[in-house]
C-alpha cells in the first residue's frame, strides 16, 4: 500500500521548542508580576521559576532570557528540580548562555535524580540521542520510564517508540502500543498518529482500519500533518472508508499545502495517472520535483524515466541518469537494477539465454507500480509468476509480496512468506533491496513461519521440475 512507516518515527523524538507546553500550561491564568515578583524577591524558590518563566516566555512582562535565567538560577540554587531542568533547557538550546549539551545533561541529571518528570525525560532523551552523553538506550529506556510513569506524555511516547524499535529492550509492539495510547489519550499528536499505524498494520494489536482512521482523524484536527497525509492513503487503498481518489487528492493536497512534501509523490502519481484528478503530466513532473527535493526515492526514480521518455519535461538523458543514480543511492530497487554492474550482468545473461525474466520482473514492476504503464495488478502478478518460476529471486520475492497483499490474487500470506523465503535463501541480496522480512514474520507469528519455510521447500522442489 501506499503508506509506509516513515523514518519520522524512527528519529523524531518529540524534540519541542522551548515554549509550546510551558506557554499552555500558563497562557490561561495570566500571572500578577507584581505580587509574583514581590513573593520572588523574599526567597520563594517556587515563585522565582514562575517569574523565570513569565519572562522566557513573555507572559505578562515583555521577553528577557537574561532575567529569566536569573530567576531560574536563584530558584535552582534552592533546589527547586524545576527551575534545575529550566537551567538544562537553556544549556540545551544556547539561551542566554553558550550551547552545552554536556552541561545541559548534567543539570537535567540533578533535575531528573530529584523525581522531576521532565527532568527525566529529558535525560532519556539525552541517552537516546546520545546529547552530552554516549547513546545508551538502556539507561534512556530507565529514564522515560520513570517520567513515563508519572504520566509525562512526550516520555510515553519515547518510551513506546523504544518498544517499537527493540532499542534496550527487547521489540515488543504490544507494549508500544500501550505506551503510546496513554500519550495519544493527553492528546500527543505523534502518539495518535502511530497508535494510528498500529492499527492499520497490525502490530501489537488486531488490524482495525476503523480505529486506525479514528486515531489519524484526531491527530489531523489539530494539524498533524503525517496524520493529514494518512487519510489521504486510506481513501487510496480504502482502508476504514469507502475507496475514493478524489478524496484521497485532497487529503494529500492539504499535507502538501503544509509543506508536507513525502504525499507529493502520491500526488504526482494521480496527476501521472489521471486517477482522481485530471491526467496532467507536466503537474506530475511539478510534483515528482517536490518530493525529490525532499529525497524522495520513488520520485527521483519517476522524474528519470520522465526524462528519459520526454514525457512532461523534454528528453534529458543527463539529468535521467542524475536522478536514476539518485535514486539507486537510496535504494529504491528499480533504481538499483538500471544501475548496477552486477544486476545488468544478470539482465544479459538470462537475455542470452533467451528466459527474459528481467524483462517479466520489470513490465511486472511497470503494472504494478504505475510506472509509464496504468495499474494493473494482475497482469503484473502473472509477470511475476513467470519470471519467479524460472527461479529469479527479486521476481519471486515480489511475487511473494502480491499474495501477501492481495494484489493480482487472492490474499494470502503463508504462501506470500513462503516465496519470500524462497527468494532471499538463494539471493541474501534481495532482502536488502525490498522490506525486511521481520515485520512479516512478527505480524504472522511463529507457527506460520514455520509452515511457510515448509511451503517454501515444496514451492522450490516443485521448481526444479520446470524446465
Amino acid at each position: 500500500m501506499l503508506f509506509v512507516l516513515r523514518k519520522t518515527l524512527f528519529l523524531c523524538l518529540a524534540a519541542h521548542s522551548l515554549s509550546g507546553r510551558l506557554m499552555a500550561q500558563n497562557a490561561s491564568h495570566p500571572p500578577d508580576i507584581a505580587a509574583l515578583t514581590r513573593t520572588a524577591e523574599a526567597g520563594d524558590a517556587k515563585a522565582q521559576c514562575r517569574l523565570g518563566a513569565c519572562y522566557h516566555f513573555a507572559q505578562g512582562v515583555p521577553e528577557d532570557i537574561n532575567l529569566a535565567f536569573y530567576w531560574y538560577l536563584k530558584s535552582a540554587n534552592q533546589g527547586n528540580a524545576e527551575a534545575i531542568c529550566k537551567i538544562g533547557i537553556c544549556y540545551e538550546y544556547g539561551r542566554c548562555v553558550d550551547k552545552n549539551l554536556q552541561e545541559a545533561a548534567v543539570w537535567y541529571r540533578k533535575s531528573a535524580m530529584m523525581g522531576y518528570a521532565d527532568g527525566q525525560y529529558r535525560l532519556g532523551r539525552a541517552y537516546d540521542l546520545g546529547a552530552g552523553v554516549e547513546t545508551d538506550y538502556t539507561e534512556a529506556l530507565i529514564w522515560y520510564r520513570k517520567a513515563a510513569d508519572q504520566g509525562h506524555a512526550d516520555a510515553q511516547y519515547s518510551l513506546g517508540r523504544l518498544y517499537y524499535k527493540g532499542l534496550g529492550v527487547k521489540r515488543d509492539y504490544k507494549e508500544a502500543l500501550n505506551w503510546w495510547s496513554k500519550a495519544a489519550k493527553q492528546d500527543h499528536l505523534m502518539a495518535q498518529n502511530y497508535v494510528g499505524v498500529t492499527y492499520l498494520f497490525g502490530r501489537g494489536v488486531q488490524v482495525d482500519y476503523q480505529q486506525s482512521l479514528y486515531w489519524f482523524s484526531r491527530a489531523a484536527q489539530k494539524g498533524y500533518v503525517e496524520s493529514i497525509s494518512n487519510i489521504g492513503d486510506c481513501y487510496a487503498q480504502g482502508e476504514g472508508v469507502k475507496k475514493d481518489m478524489k478524496k484521497a487528492v485532497i487529503w494529500w493536497q492539504k499535507a502538501c499545502d503544509k509543506n508536507y512534501l513525502d504525499a507529493a509523490c502520491r500526488l504526482g502519481n494521480c496527476y501521472w495517472d489521471g486517477d482522481g484528478i485530471e491526467q496532467n503530466f507536466s503537474s506530475a513532473v511539478t510534483w515528482y520535483q517536490k518530493a525529490a527535493h525532499q529525497g524522495d526515492r520513488e520520485a527521483l526514480y519517476n522524474l528519470a524515466l520522465c526524462y528519459v521518455l520526454g514525457i512532461g519535461v523534454e528528453k534529458n538523458s543527463s539529468l535521467a541518469s542524475q536522478y536514476m543514480q539518485a535514486s539507486a543511492v537510496r535504494g529504491y530497487p528499480s533504481a538499483v537494477f538500471y544501475t548496477s554492474k552486477q544486476a545488468l550482468g544478470n539482465f544479459y545473461q538470462r537475455a542470452a539465454a533467451d528466459t527474459h525474466v528481467f524483462f517479466q520482473y520489470q513490465l511486472a514492476s511497470y503494472y504494478e507500480h504505475r510506472w509509464i504503464l496504468s495499474k494493473n495488478f494482475p497482469k503484473a502478478f502473472s509477470l511475476y509468476r513467470k519470471a519467479a518460476e524460472h527461479r529469479y529471486a527479486p521476481a519471486q520475492y515480489a511475487l511473494g509480496s502480491c499474495y501477501y497483499e492481495g494484489k493480482g490474487i487472492e490474499k494470502n500470506p503463508l504462501e506470500g512468506l513462503a516465496w519470500m523465503y524462497l527468494a532471499t535463501s538463494t539471493s541474501p541480496e534481495v532482502q536488502e533491496m525490498q522490506p525486511k522480512l521481520v515485520d512479516v514474520e512478527e505480524t504472522l507469528g511463529p507457527d506460520a513461519c514455520k509452515k511457510a519455510q515448509e511451503m517454501s521447500k515444496q514451492i522450490e522442489t516443485t521448481l526444479a521440475l520446470i524446465p
